[in-house]
Formats: C-alpha cells, sequence, structure tokens
C-alpha cells in the first residue's frame, strides 16, 4: 500500500510539474486520470511526439516504477549519466520535461533511503537538490534535505619577516652582548702580550696606539647605527607587503545579493543585456553584462544574482553600468550561467569569506587594478605563465596576425562554397514550390469562376431592390459599391467579370468583417490585414471602375495593386492555417486564394474586354 501511495503521489508531482514547465492550467488534468494512468501513458496526454531521448528516460521512469528490486541498479547507471551532466539532457542548465519525469519518480524511493545509502549516489543527489529547488512540483513531495559542505578557505599566513625579525629581542642583546665580551676579551689579550713584548724605546709605539683608541670606539657606534638603520628597515618592510597584500584581497569587495527586476536588450551592442537589479530597501542600480549570447532578457528576469557593487560606475557603450554580475561558465566558455547565492539570503545582504573578515572599500580604485589582482584570468595563483605570454615579441605577434589571418581566408572560402551551394539547392526548392503553387492556383481559379457565378445567382431580387434604394440616398462611392454588387446577377458568366466585380464585394466583406471583429476581440491583426487592406482593395476597385466608365479602360496599374492585396491576405491567411490548424480559417484561404487567383489570371491573360458596369445596367 506504501508503495501504491508513492507511486500516486510520483504521478501526482509529475503531473502538476508539467503543466507548470508547459503553462498549462493544472486544474485541467482531472485526478481519476492521474490514477488510472501509468507514467508513460500520463505523459503522452502533455507531449505528442516526444524525441528519442526523452522517450529513454520516460521509459527509464516506468521501469523505475514496476520493478522491484533493481532500483539501486537503475539509480546507479543515472549517477554514472549525471557525472559529466548537470541535468539530464544535454540542454547546459535548463531543466527538461525528462529532468520533471524522472526526479517525480526517483524523489520518492530516495527520501526512504539512509544517509549512508544516499551518499553512494553524489552526482543524483546534486542534480536532485538543483532540480527540487528550480521546479515546482506542487505539495505532492518534500523537499529532500540535502547536506552541502561549507567552503572554507585557508587563512592568510601572516607575511614572513626578515632574518633579523624572526629572533627575540632578548635573543639580539645576548648575541650582541657576546660580541662585545668576544671584542674585550681579545682587547685585553692583546695587551697583555704587549705588555710582556715590551722593550725600550716602544714608547712611541704605545703612544700611537693610545691615539688609535678613539678611532676604534667611532668605528664601533658606526656599526651601531647602521645594524639599527637595517633592523628598522627590515620590520618596516614587513608591514608594507601586509598592507599591500589586504588592499589586494578578497575583503575589499563588496559582493551583495541582488534581484533581476527588469531586463533588456543593450541599444547597441548584440553581446550586452541591461539589468536593473534590486538590493533591497529601494536600491535598484543598472548593470551592463554581457549575458546576450546566453540568455534572452525574459530568462533571467526575477532570477537571484550575486554582484559586486562597489565598482567605479561607468558606461559601455554609452549606457552606464553601476555594478559587477558573478557567473560561472565552463573551460571552452560555451556555457554561462550566474552564481545562485543561498535561498536564506536577504536581498542586499553581503557575502564574505572565512579568513577574510577586512571592511569592503566604497569604491575600487581602477588605476590600482584591484579587481585584476583578486581575480586574475588565464593562470592559477603564483603561475607566471600569463606573464610569459603576455609578453610577445614582434615578430611573433606579426606571425600570430599571419595565420589568423589564413584562417580567416580559409573560413572565408568555405562560407562561400556552402553559400553557393545552399544557394542553388533553396533556389531549385523555390522553384518547385511556385510550381506548384501556381499549378494549385490555376484549379482554384477555375473553381473561383464557378463559385463565383453560383454567388452571384444567388443574389435575390429583394437584395438588388434594396441596394437600389440605399444607392439613391449615399454618396457616389456608396453608390458605385452597390451599383456593382447589384450588377452581379445580370451577368452571364465570369467571363463578362471585371476585376471591381470581385474586388467591390471582397473588399466591403473584410473592411466590415475587420471592423466588427476588432469591436468584438480588440484584434490589432483584424484592423490591419482585415480593415485596413480591405478598404485598399475596396478604393482600387471603385477606382477601377470609375476609369472603366471615364475612359472604357481598366488601367493594368490598378489590376496589379488588388492581385497584390489579395495575395498579402492569401499567404497570410495560409501561414495561420499551417502554425494553428484553426478548421474555420480554411474558408478565408479558399476565398482569398480564389480571389487572388481571378487577378492573376486577369493579369496573365491582358485584361478583360466585357462590357462595363454601366453598359450592364443599361441592358
Amino acid at each position: 500500500m506504501a508503495a501504491a501511495a508513492d507511486f500516486a503521489r510520483s504521478k501526482e508531482a509529475m503531473s502538476y510539474a508539467l503543466c507548470i514547465h508547459l503553462d498549462r492550467d493544472p486544474k485541467s488534468i482531472s485526478s481519476t486520470l492521474i490514477k488510472e494512468s501509468d507514467i508513460a501513458s500520463l505523459f503522452s496526454h502533455f507531449v505528442n511526439n516526444p524525441d528519442d531521448e526523452v522517450k529513454k528516460w520516460v521509459e527509464f521512469s516506468s521501469n523505475f516504477a514496476s520493478s522491484d528490486g533493481e532500483q539501486h541498479t537503475l539509480l546507479g547507471n543515472l549517477n554514472q549519466h549525471l557525472s559529466q551532466m548537470s541535468v539530464i539532457l544535454a540542454s547546459g542548465f535548463i531543466p527538461s520535461v525528462a529532468d520533471i519525469v524522472v526526479f517525480a519518480t526517483v524523489q520518492v524511493f530516495m527520501s526512504h533511503l539512509s544517509d549512508s545509502e544516499l551518499q553512494k549516489y553524489p552526482n543524483i543527489l546534486r542534480w536532485m537538490d538543483y532540480i527540487q529547488n528550480t521546479i515546482d512540483f506542487g505539495t505532492a513531495l518534500q523537499k529532500i534535505n540535502v547536506p552541502k559542505s561549507v567552503f572554507n578557505p585557508p587563512s592568510p599566513s601572516p607575511p614572513k619577516k626578515a632574518d633579523k625579525g624572526d629572533t627575540d629581542p632578548s635573543s639580539k642583546k645576548a648575541v650582541s652582548g657576546q660580541k662585545i665580551a668576544a671584542k674585550s676579551d681579545g682587547a685585553a689579550d692583546s695587551k697583555k702580550a704587549a705588555e710582556e713584548n715590551k722593550v725600550p724605546g716602544d714608547k712611541a709605539n704605545a703612544t700611537s696606539a693610545k691615539n688609535n683608541k678613539p678611532s676604534g670606539d667611532k668605528k664601533k657606534a658606526q656599526e651601531k647605527t647602521t645594524g639599527k638603520t637595517t633592523e628598522a628597515a627590515a620590520e618596516k618592510a614587513p608591514q608594507k607587503s601586509a598592507e599591500k597584500d589586504s588592499e589586494c584581497n578578497v575583503s575589499i569587495l563588496n559582493i551583495q545579493v541582488g534581484l533581476i527586476r527588469k531586463a533588456w536588450k543593450h541599444p547597441s551592442a548584440d553581446s550586452l543585456l541591461v539589468e536593473e537589479i534590486d538590493l533591497g530597501d529601494g536600491n535598484v542600480r543598472q548593470v551592463v553584462s554581457g549575458l546576450a549570447k546566453f540568455f534572452s532578457p525574459d530568462e533571467i528576469v526575477n532570477r537571484r544574482v550575486v554582484l559586486i557593487t562597489n565598482v567605479k560606475p561607468g558606461k559601455l557603450r554609452d549606457v552606464m553600468s553601476a555594478g559587477l554580475v558573478l557567473c560561472a561558465s565552463n573551460k571552452d566558455h560555451t556555457v554561462v550561467e550566474p552564481l545562485i547565492p543561498p535561498e536564506e539570503a536577504k536581498l542586499g545582504e553581503r557575502i564574505s569569506f572565512a579568513g577574510f573578515d577586512g571592511k569592503p572599500e566604497d569604491v575600487l580604485n581602477p588605476k590600482k587594478k584591484q579587481l585584476d589582482k583578486i581575480t586574475p584570468t588565464n593562470s592559477e595563483p603564483g603561475d607566471d605563465t600569463a606573464k610569459e605570454t603576455a609578453e610577445i615579441e614582434p615578430e611573433e605577434a606579426q606571425e600570430v596576425w599571419r595565420e589568423m589571418l589564413k584562417q580567416f581566408k580559409g573560413e572565408a572560402i568555405r562560407m562561400q562554397a556552402l553559400t553557393a551551394e545552399a544557394y542553388v539547392v533553396y533556389s531549385k526548392r523555390a522553384r518547385e514550390v511556385l510550381l506548384e503553387a501556381s499549378e494549385k492556383l490555376k484549379i482554384q481559379a477555375d473553381k473561383a469562376q464557378k463559385d463565383l457565378s453560383v454567388i452571384a445567382a444567388e443574389v435575390g431580387e429583394e437584395g438588388q431592390e434594396y441596394l437600389k434604394l440605399a444607392a439613391q440616398n449615399s454618396p457616389d462611392s456608396v453608390k458605385d459599391v452597390t451599383e456593382t454588387i447589384n450588377a452581379l446577377g445580370k451577368l452571364n458568366g465570369p467571363s463578362e467579370y471585371h476585376d471591381y466585380h470581385v474586388s467591390i464585394p471582397f473588399g466591403t466583406y473584410l473592411t466590415v468583417g475587420g471592423f466588427l471583429n476588432f469591436m468584438l476581440t480588440g484584434s490589432v491583426s483584424a484592423i490591419r490585414f482585415g480593415f485596413v487592406l480591405g478598404f485598399a482593395l475596396l478604393a482600387l476597385g471603385v477606382s477601377s471602375l470609375r476609369s472603366q466608365r471615364a475612359s472604357g479602360r481598366q488601367p493594368r496599374l490598378l489590376l496589379k495593386g488588388q492581385a497584390a492585396i489579395a495575395s498579402v491576405i492569401f499567404f497570410r491567411e495560409l501561414s495561420i492555417f499551417f502554425q494553428r490548424g484553426w478548421f474555420p480559417n480554411i474558408f478565408m484561404v479558399l476565398l482569398s486564394g480564389l480571389v487572388a487567383a481571378f487577378y492573376i489570371h486577369r493579369i496573365v491573360t491582358g485584361g478583360h474586354k466585357g462590357p462595363s458596369t454601366e453598359s450592364g445596367s443599361e441592358n
């Protein structure tokens, strides 16, 4: 019973998460359907034609739920798969429907394992912690508490002092005392020896020795002064070194937690995004970051990030930026993700590092290059290879430049060949599509002639009388419209139809229909493609009618304009039908296609020589 209850909770959580992920209402899925369906059939209600990779993981979940005693083997395979992946499918850090299905199935089983058993699957634990904090599974599943290791960087070691500074002051005195004692003993011995060897006539030597004694004392004083100066310099050197190190450690950075409220593309740089980041307490600042290649603005809105806020504000491509968003990437820099702060961290809270308890500076000094020293690029700490590679001789620079030009030229030639090949392929395909479309339009044009004759015959006598009555008290344009529609029933066949016989009724239909659609639904496209294009078609038809009355001919320019408008309407309705598959849209596709085919036929055959509306009405 416990296993059945767990399986029911897994399906309920999976259904809820899939609804949220696919923008569907969770209430649209009945509890009966969830209870009576297995994992595969329940998943098919959400995704009709999944990829082969997704099918494989749905089958994995079904096997995991139905197998008895083989769960640990399947978990081992999943743990091995996630050793090189952040999510189940190769989509960077973005969870997919496969993550939802597998998580909902595996989570219930993992929640019953002991801590020692959980530690056997470290990659699954990492993945589950990320998924359960990224995707909403409702209340059916409880989060698994995943223990996280705390990062404790080593404390900064105190600066080494000079050799003289390592000794204790008392030992200094002892050493100096020994030196003085040695010197005094040596002087006493030499004096005693001189007295023993003293002979008459050596008074001059004794006198000279006495005269030299003060000079020896002066020398000792100079040595003593020099020793003190050296010791003072040795003590000051570590102090300067410590101060310099304190200026270049992470404690001078003001790293805070923020929330991206708004994001938009940089107006003059495709690789940059501009974000408004909330730091709490009404502190909102604008930051420019290079995330446009990896995220759209909508994907990072309402996302918690970590940023450095005490960098000096400056403009990036004429847009002010007052911070740096911290991110992580893979080695190739093809996947970039902003750092995720701890869940319990509040907006504006400062992030610090153990062992670095210094106070952050108000604003970093760009001249000192403090940020570059704290976050070195392309080298590990203590590695001087970056400095060595940065110093390139002029000859080497020219060689590198030549190699880059050679590669660029090769890529350009390759792209030129691919472009030419693609042009041949797509132009051939375009010709085939056009020929196929022209054949279909020709067929539709033949049908249109028959349908138009049927439609014209269906206009009753009462409708014609009403149109005549309305035309008598209406402006000239309305009279033209009503007379043209009234004259349709007097034409003997499609061969007597002029362009205005089609454009005026069809334009009137589009104008009235577009206006009513806009009033009922508020659709802007109804105004653009219904009212505006319909009114333009109606105006061209009226102009063609008046030209026929005035000069007895119809300008081909007006005919081409009507054909263009009808073609635009046809292709738009056709694209909507292919995108949405909306069945009532077939009528507009056929009607606009027939009208477009009629105009194309008139253009190809060189117009029409039939009677005008006036002659038809006179008859």
